[in-house]
């Protein structure tokens, strides 16, 4: 799985970028979504496979904050390691 470095969510428009030091509160961070600003940050040099769930993290709080689920942070996190184990284990690509 490649991250992009935009990617449609819901029908918008989201920039993906990398970091040192992302935050959320004040605190550092793996990843943060800025739902109003149509953003998401990924810290930099995290190892591939750690990177990935961190994407499918987020994406996932802002299908969430889209579709105001309020799916809260513990069903946040479950579904991001879930998706990553079904795309990495049975190699998916969805990228054309």
């Amino acid at each position: 799985m490649k991250i992009p470095k935009k990617l449609k969510i819901c029908g918008h428009t989201y920039s993906v970028e990398t970091k040192k030091e992302p935050t959320v509160d004040s605190e550092v961070v793996f990843g943060a979504c800025y739902h109003k600003e149509q953003r998401i940050v990924l810290q930099e040099g995290m190892k591939e496979d750690r990177a990935k769930e961190v994407f499918l993290h987020e994406c996932i709080h802002a299908i969430d904050d889209e579709l105001r689920l309020d799916l809260g942070e513990q069903r946040v996190n479950t579904l991001g390691l879930m998706l990553k184990d079904l795309i990495v284990n049975n190699k998916l690509d969805f990228l054309c």
